[in-house]
């Protein structure tokens, strides 16, 4: 039996309505609200993604864009020093399409190389995918028109994580049950403060919106300067924050228009190490400096939640230490000085009193458990003293020892002129 399109392209299984609309070389056009046309001062939207050693899913990405049927953009590749085959893809398929634009950069890590396309863009609009991930065609259509009606600096929507591995499959589960989902009024202008008070406020939504779940001016990133931290893991956390903090107009689609994919390879899928709790670190520290800058201005309401949202940080880079192998957590001693010091005081530490605290708390437990054991065993012994001593005392239980005195007596008896002994001692008696 032939294969479906969409499981040849992506090998996930066909539910969703992205196989519905892919078809020819690049796939046939999805879809699109908003075609738009290429402009002589500069296209529309650019699309920014960085690329490194992405070869076996970078195909996939750019059909998924190539089939949105939205001219008016550019595609901005930041080759990271990819050492497979991303290069030669990235060069095959901007030799089709002119709208693909390669930019080649010593490996520098994805916010480098986000950065790179940043300053690169020339789009009114500003989109950031991954390599490895997909567009719901007609999803650009979607988010421009919608950008457009409202005069928006920003808009979320909603993703579907998947994954080829079981393993991932029960990843992708979970994220799409607790996160990935929102449900906010489209058709409500928000400030970026409002907005981001409704996402933390609703414990399903209660994670920030990825960079590759939103699209933004691009003259609200260069007024404010906003860009990505180099060098981090963990880099949306501190940029989608410091877009939320200061952006007027913004708002939301109910719609899931990308597809994240858990592989192998996927960050969210790899063993713990301690860059992954020393990143989450470091965006606390990045979102105090926020709170600091003289022209941080917060909305009423909403410090509780800002501190609950550091506080979050905090307990994800306490749990990842914990989760970290102790060669791993002997890496913070490469640390400067003042820098462990930091460390230990925000991570470590709570760490070893949360440690302790699990400790004694599963030694309670385990006290708790022997306790009411005994506590039970002791219980069953009591009811079935009980039940004896009312036996005991029944009418029943005293006619049937009646009935049976005489029976014993003659069987004792019996058994005691029938030992040995009594015979032996009978017979010297008769001697005497």
């Amino acid at each position: 039996m032939a294969k479906r399109r969409g499981e040849k392209l992506f090998g996930f299984s066909p539910s969703y309505s992205f196989y519905r609309t892919i078809g020819g070389k690049h796939g046939r056009q999805g879809k699109n609200t908003y075609a738009g046309d290429e402009s002589e001062q500069g296209p529309l939207l650019s699309v920014i993604i960085a690329v490194y050693n992405a070869e076996p899913y970078l195909a996939e990405a750019l059909d998924s864009l190539l089939v949105q049927g939205f001219r008016d953009m550019e595609i901005l590749c930041v080759n990271d020093g990819s050492t497979d085959k991303s290069g030669k893809i990235l060069a095959d398929y901007a030799a089709r399409d002119p709208r693909i634009h390669i930019l080649d950069q010593e490996n520098r890590g994805a916010s480098a190389a986000r950065n790179t396309g940043t300053h690169a863009a020339k789009g009114k609009y500003l989109y950031y995918m991954d390599s490895d991930d997909l567009l719901e065609p007609g999803a650009l259509g979607l988010v421009i028109t919608q950008m457009e009606r409202n005069d928006l600096e920003y808009l979320c929507f909603n993703s579907v994580a998947f994954a080829e591995t079981p393993e991932g499959q029960i990843i992708a589960g979970q994220m799409n049950r607790d996160y990935l989902e929102r449900e906010l009024e489209e058709n409500r202008i928000y400030t970026g403060q409002a907005l981001f008070r409704e996402l933390k406020t609703n414990p399903k939504m209660d994670l920030i919106v990825p960079a590759w779940g939103c699209i933004i001016t691009r003259d609200f990133i260069l007024k404010h300067q906003i860009l990505f931290v180099p060098g981090m893991i963990h880099e949306d956390e501190v940029w989608t924050f410091s877009v939320l903090m200061k952006v007027q107009r913004a708002g939301c689609l109910n719609r899931c228009l990308y597809y994240y994919r858990i592989h192998t390879d996927s960050q969210i899928n790899g063993p713990v190490t301690l860059a992954n709790a020393y990143n989450l670190y470091r965006c606390i520290l990045e979102i105090q400096k926020i709170f600091a800058a003289p022209d941080f201005l917060c909305e009423p309401g909403l410090e509780r939640i800002l501190i609950r949202h550091t506080r979050g940080l905090q307990n994800r880079a306490i749990q990842k230490y914990l989760a970290c192998s102790q060669a791993e957590k002997e890496k913070r001693y490469q640390l400067s000085l003042e820098e462990q010091s930091r460390f230990e005081t925000l991570v470590v530490k709570p760490a070893a009193m949360k440690a302790d605290l699990q400790r004694a708390k599963k030694q309670a437990l385990a006290e708790k458990e022997k306790a009411a054991q005994y506590m039970q065993q002791n219980k069953q012994y009591k009811q079935y003293k009980q039940k004896n001593k009312l036996l005991k005392a029944s009418r029943d239980y005293r006619l049937g020892c009646a009935l049976l005195w005489l029976p014993r007596k003659i069987k004792r008896f019996l058994k005691a002129a029938a030992s040995p002994g009594a015979a032996g001692s009978g017979g010297k008696g008769q001697a005497a």
